[in-house]
């Protein structure tokens, strides 16, 4: 038997593969092509020029000989051809009439896929509100960064919970697998939490409120008439923030802005980043609550990498925007980098 490889990674099995004669039929013959496309799991095999026997029909099978499975078990007149495979050796078997006819080894080993270069947000959740009568809720903490991730990788996400009346601490967020490490940020408590720890806001004249603190910034203090707004959140590469402080809300004066960052208010009207104002934190935005007994936002995970990446990833909610895949986690769920 000869084979042939040539520049594109093609193996040829050149010549007849003979298989049992029957009576004065021809032996069955071929000629099987493998390669790749590109790519791990872009492997083919292709079968053309199948002769011999009786035909017109004959029956085929790849079995991959790692997984222990078929592929595929079907039938085909003069040429066939499997697809989208992984590396592995496989077995193909022809035959015709019942005779069998020939089985041969194809090993395809196609070159992996460049590490994914991801940016990743991590937010944890918004702390609630304190009373009815107290400084903001915090906003969550916020981890970013990018990475590297290997093909066949899957990253666990775990997003956070915002805290709620009676137990306002928000709850932890966090991205995690054996391949790229944990990256992790804590939910809120009176501060903004880990690794961005502000400080809310201090109480004012006549019990005028703080506000609840931001990822990037303390919460203001309650001054006279008027209780403090919440601190700015961290902006990301969407440009958009996240982890705003509440607004104070006191049994005197004005109640306080929320911080940029999906925080809550007593106020009405929209906000500076086009939220509309409302007592609970944003979910989805780790924003603290306004200081009403009201509920922290939960957090967030989001990934994003370039639309021109040689191979996507699956999981979460996914968009597409100025040139970015973006995969959005509001609830816990695995981002997979391999074949769907």
């Amino acid at each position: 038997m000869l084979y042939l490889r040539n520049t594109n990674q093609q193996q040829t099995i050149a010549g007849n593969i003979s298989g049992v004669q029957r009576g004065t039929l021809a032996n069955v013959s071929a000629s099987i092509i493998s390669g790749c496309v590109n790519y791990e799991d872009t492997g083919f095999i292709s079968m053309s020029n199948i002769t011999g026997g009786r035909g017109p029909l004959y029956n085929y099978s790849v079995y991959d000989i790692s997984a222990s499975a078929f592929i595929t078990q079907s039938t085909a007149e003069s040429s066939a051809s499997v697809g989208d495979l992984s590396n592995s050796t496989y077995l193909v078997t022809l035959s015709n009439l019942g005779i069998f006819a020939y089985t041969q080894s194809v090993l395809i080993n196609c070159p992996l896929p460049p590490d994914l270069e991801v940016e990743y947000l991590v937010v944890g959740g918004g702390a609630a509100g304190q009373g009815t009568s107290a400084a903001g809720g915090s906003g969550g903490g916020v981890r970013s960064g990018s990475l590297s991730i290997p093909y066949k990788t899957t990253l666990t996400n775990i997003v956070g919970l915002g805290g709620v009346s009676g137990s306002r601490n928000g709850f932890s967020s966090s991205i995690s697998s054996s391949t790229v490490g944990f990256y992790g940020a804590g939910g809120a408590t009176g501060n903004s939490g880990i690794p961005s720890e502000f400080s809310q806001g201090v109480s004012g004249p006549g019990l005028t409120q703080g506000g609840g603190a931001g990822s990037s910034e303390n919460g203001n203090d309650g001054v006279t008439n008027q209780n403090g707004d919440g601190g700015d959140g961290s902006v990301w590469v969407n440009g958009l923030y996240y982890a705003g402080g509440g607004g104070g809300v006191g049994n005197v004066g004005n109640p306080g802005y929320p911080g940029l960052g999906g925080g809550g208010t007593a106020q009405t009207g929209f906000g500076p980043d086009d939220l509309p104002y409302q007592l609970n934190g944003y979910n989805g935005r780790g924003g603290g609550a306004a200081s009403t007994g009201t509920s922290g936002g939960s957090g967030v995970v989001i990934f994003r990498y370039s639309t021109g990446s040689v191979r996507p990833a699956f999981g979460g909610t996914t968009e597409i925007s100025g040139g970015y895949v973006y995969h959005t986690f509001t609830g816990s769920g695995d981002f997979r980098y391999n074949k769907q």
